[in-house]
């Protein structure tokens, strides 16, 4: 790929501050001329936070080869009476730079000179025409508090051509106002809450995965991650860190998965000209897929519909139309890149599975392996709205009783040390998982009712199906415990 010169392009920030205003920055050949306004407030109506940078300067100024960085740091403090969130916007922002060129890391310390611990990171949205934009928002500040921010931006050299920043332009305001917690922030601030009793039946017990995600799961027989979605009840997974939404755009995503099964469905049928009518393994083409993505999402029925529920075609599984997402609930969802790696065999422990799933094994995609449904290799991902969880998911639900031991269990053994008594998505009954198996062209993953994980053939009609989905990275947990008796509510 064509590379461009270090010395050819350089960002130049001149930033000003305006109505709580973090300043415009112009990367170009030239140096952007606008005065410095003082700091304000931003005044809610039970709190009042203030902006201040560190240098006393509210531009930021300087320039930028590629492969360098400008940090601005800056402070928020509430001096109201009760705490408050910040929210920061890109305003006014255009950038013509190369996608993924300009990207941004903010990081927040409690004292000056303390340990800084990232709280956002993303490229510099692109826009040839101005725009206003969340940078972040749920910047939460106690009362009586200061917090300390470094702003990092850097301009990236890429492994591309990137000849067409010479002459690209970026320049925007970042105006600060009230924001609000969004349930991403909320979830991770319980892991740094040292009083997680919520006088109930269950408990706010969850752990990071150690993944290169290194994702916050909810574990244990019953932590609390109930969630009233959909006019029913639904649980956390978790917050699962650099979910991609089919743009580029990656973001830490709140998923959940629905508490009780739709029903008894195909993972994938075919005719019995095709796999002797025991289905394909391609979750982008699957029976299953089509009708989470379609039927489930149509609030018009006006009588139910039939689904896939056995070999050769067999179509006559009933579909509850009481049941479909409606249009409250979808408005909180958005599409995610749904990763489609295979794995040999379950004789995997959950981190090893976590890893297959993000790879590209699949069927098909080893020498030797052909397909005679025309569906040759699977595909490695695939981007929509409503999917079903991984093997990984079930395996790190596990509780701390024996939680080590179970994590170093193969998913195919995890009945043999009980590691499936200890973890809340266990409930007794066979269900479907989204990962095929890689080393046939019809298996597919599930857990069994014992509570350990196998491969089935994707006809079979006799395996719960659990709908997940992503939520939208700006939903706020409004109120709720996250019990059975107070579960969380969306907003």
């Amino acid at each position: 790929m064509k590379r461009i010169d270090m010395n050819k392009v350089a960002a130049v920030f001149i930033t000003v501050l305006s109505v709580m205003v973090l300043g415009g920055i112009a990367y170009a050949f030239f140096s952007a001329n606008i005065s410095n306004i003082n700091n304000e407030k931003v005044q809610t109506k039970t709190a009042s936070m203030s902006l201040a940078f560190a240098d006393g300067d509210n531009g930021v100024s300087g320039s930028l080869n590629l492969g360098q960085s400008l940090i601005k740091k800056f402070t928020l403090e509430n001096t109201g009476t009760t705490d408050a969130y910040g929210k920061i916007n890109w305003h006014n922002l255009v950038n013509t730079y190369t996608d993924n060129s300009l990207t941004w890391i903010l990081e927040q310390s409690e004292t000056e000179d303390g340990t800084y611990v990232p709280v956002a990171s993303e490229k510099v949205p692109t826009s040839s025409a101005e725009i206003t934009e969340e940078l972040k928002n749920g910047l939460l500040v106690p009362v009586n508090s200061k917090y300390y921010y470094k702003l990092t931006i850097t301009l990236n050299n890429l492994d591309e051509d990137q000849s067409g920043d010479i002459d690209a332009i970026m320049h925007s305001n970042f105006s600060l106002e009230s924001g609000s917690q969004s349930g991403v922030d909320k979830i991770q601030g319980l892991m740094q809450n040292p009083d997680r009793s919520t006088k109930s039946s269950c408990t706010n017990t969850l752990a990071y995965d150690g993944t290169v995600d290194n994702n916050l799961r909810y574990i244990g027989a019953n932590p609390c991650n109930y969630v009233s979605f959909n006019n029913e009840l639904w649980r956390i997974i978790g917050v699962m860190n650099n979910v991609d939404d089919g743009t580029g755009k990656k973001e830490a995503r709140i998923k959940l998965v629905r508490s009780t099964s739709l029903g008894n469905y195909s993972w994938d049928t075919s005719s019995s000209t095709i796999n002797n009518g025991w289905g394909v393994n391609d979750w982008s083409k699957a029976d299953l897929m089509k009708e989470l993505n379609t039927d489930y999402l149509n609030t018009l029925f006006s009588e139910n519909q039939t689904w896939y529920n056995g070999q050769n075609d067999k179509k006559s599984a009933v579909f509850d139309i009481t049941k479909v997402l409606g249009v409250d609930a979808q408005r909180l969802i958005s599409d995610a890149v749904w990763n489609l790696g295979g794995a040999s065999s379950s004789a995997f422990n959950a981190s090893a599975f976590y890893s297959y799933e993000r790879e590209s094994e699949v069927w098909g995609s080893v020498s030797g392996q052909v397909c005679a449904d025309e569906a040759c290799p699977r595909e490695a991902s695939w981007t929509g709205k409503v999917s079903l969880m991984y093997p990984s998911d079930y395996g790190f639900a596990v509780g701390n009783n024996n939680r080590n031991a179970c994590l170093e269990t193969s998913l195919n053994a995890y009945n043999n040390n009980n590691c499936h008594t200890d973890n809340w998505l266990y409930n007794g009954t066979s269900k479907w998982l989204l990962t095929p198996g890689s080393n046939y062209d019809r298996y597919a993953f599930a857990v069994d009712k014992s509570g350990y994980i196998d491969t089935r053939s994707t006809y079979y009609n006799n395996r719960d199906v659990l709908p997940v989905v992503y939520l939208k990275s700006n939903v706020s947990i409004t109120s709720g415990t996250g019990s059975l008796e107070k579960p969380y509510e969306l907003k």
